[in-house]
């Protein structure tokens, strides 16, 4: 099942001669863009440029944390609410009909005799039907969560997709990060 949210980003950055005639990459904007199974709930691109980048090194990367931030807020107040589930004369038709989980294809006698019910899954933002599912499945369907270490607040997870991000633009990110801030 696709994740409700990802995020996209790419850094830019130019580089900066040193005096020992190295070069140094200095980030300089990024680009960012939310992306969801939900059209309506896709953002728009968010663009930051700092043209004083070379003086305040941690500035970008600053403005991508709040950035990241917002978004938390934003797909925590989109998930968090539980829309109710109004079934259909249909949808109970074939949510009593039903002889197997649509997640893991066992059928409801086979998973009765593990202890697990058959229950009726539903899209938590949009309140729809999606089909008959065992417990564990019906469980399993729903946004992964996780507890903040900084907040001991309960998040969701978001995937987010770093162009270059197992290279490049993560050091840039680390180097300032460790640099300025430890």
């Amino acid at each position: 099942e696709k994740v409700a949210f990802a995020i996209i980003m790419d850094f830019e950055s130019f580089i900066v001669p040193t005096s020992d005639g190295k070069a140094r990459h200095i980030p300089s904007g990024f680009c960012a863009l939310r992306v969801s199974k939900y059209p309506q709930l896709s953002g728009t691109p968010y663009i930051y440029s700092e043209p004083k980048a070379k003086e305040d090194l941690w500035h970008v990367v600053k403005n991508m944390f709040e950035f990241l931030k917002t978004e938390e807020e934003f797909i925590k107040a989109t998930l968090k609410p539980v829309k109710p589930m109004n079934l259909t004369n249909e949808e109970k038709q074939k949510q009593a009909s039903a002889t197997h989980c649509y997640g893991c294809l066992k059928s409801f006698a086979e998973l009765k005799a593990l202890k697990l019910k058959k229950t009726a899954d539903h899209d938590h933002v949009t309140g729809h039907y999606k089909g008959a599912a065992c417990s564990r499945c019906n469980l399993a369907f729903q946004p992964r969560k996780f507890k903040s270490k900084f907040t001991r607040d309960k998040g969701f997870y978001v995937p987010i997709f770093l162009h270059n991000g197992s290279g490049y633009d993560t050091k840039l990110i680390l180097k300032d990060f460790v640099e300025d801030c430890c």
